[in-house]
């Protein structure tokens, strides 16, 4: 009896060293393994961190109505469109060629659209909205014409934007265009203006300055092509977005209503008959 105890003590020592070692075993592979992990990160290159580009030039200070500069971005600076292209697409639009697309039918919007494209400089990128910079001074409107005229009477390039009628695009710095709206403010002041320091501001540009409108360059495209064509109808555009099953907005909301309606004539045949 003593042997088979000394013999099955043998042997669970046995085991339990075996476990030890392979407990071990797993202990230290463990070891390597975060080791090399750690080398492994050390070795990788740090990843760049990036931060928002502080504005250099003019400064942190707006020099025409001395608010604080924000930066937007990014933006393709580079030309908006290929003048060869847009002319062989307005070769397309002729009456005699149309029969050869014949899937299609917007021929006098995407005429318009592509004359309004050719007559832009397509290296003028940015563009200001007049209107927008009127109301902001509080000033009456100017005349796009008026105000397009005199920037390229003082030589600089002006033009107009295809997709916003009422926009100007310009090579002209913000001093100038800032000083013809100080002269538009001068000849029609404002009751109150939220920006006074830059109406005070003194001008850039040389005193006299005339208000100049320059006729509509002639082409040989046709003259009384319209650039910006109205919505084919009110609110038209993108609609509601379709909703799963294949049905659309409007047979989605039919099916809810009769729904709702096929519903609630239940319920008052329930309570009808309980009524009973």
């Amino acid at each position: 009896g003593s042997a088979t105890t000394s013999t099955v003590n043998a042997v669970e020592g046995d085991d339990n060293g075996s476990e030890d070692k392979a407990a071990n075993n797993t202990k230290s592979h463990r070891k390597e393994q975060q080791s090399g992990s750690k080398k492994e990160k050390k070795d990788r290159p740090k990843p760049e961190k990036f931060k928002a580009a502080r504005v250099i030039v003019p400064g942190s200070v707006c020099p025409e109505c001395n608010g604080r500069v924000k930066l937007g971005g990014p933006f393709y600076s580079g030309p908006l469109f290929d003048p060869s292209f847009v002319e062989t697409c307005l070769e397309a639009c002729s009456e005699d060629r149309r029969d050869e697309l014949p899937g299609v039918t917007s021929w006098r919007k995407i005429e318009g659209m592509l004359t309004a494209i050719s007559e832009e400089h397509p290296e003028l990128a940015l563009f200001y909205k007049l209107p927008s910079l009127c109301r902001g001074l509080k000033l009456p409107p100017v005349s796009l014409k008026q105000f397009r005229g005199t920037l390229q009477s003082l030589g600089y390039k002006a033009c107009h934007f295809h997709r916003e009628p009422e926009a100007v695009k310009t090579d002209a710095p913000n001093a100038v265009v800032y000083d013809l709206m100080r002269l538009w403010a001068e000849e029609n002041p404002p009751t109150h203006c939220p920006l006074p320091d830059l109406l005070k501001k003194e001008f850039t540009l040389k005193r006299p300055i005339e208000w100049t409108v320059v006729s509509e360059e002639v082409t040989s495209k046709p003259a009384k092509v319209a650039r910006f064509l109205p919505n084919p109808e009110s609110h038209w555009g993108p609609k509601r977005a379709a909703r799963m099953g294949g049905y659309g907005a409007a047979e989605t909301d039919a099916a809810a209503a009769a729904s709702t309606s096929s519903t609630s004539t239940a319920v008052s045949a329930a309570a009808t008959s309980d009524e009973r």
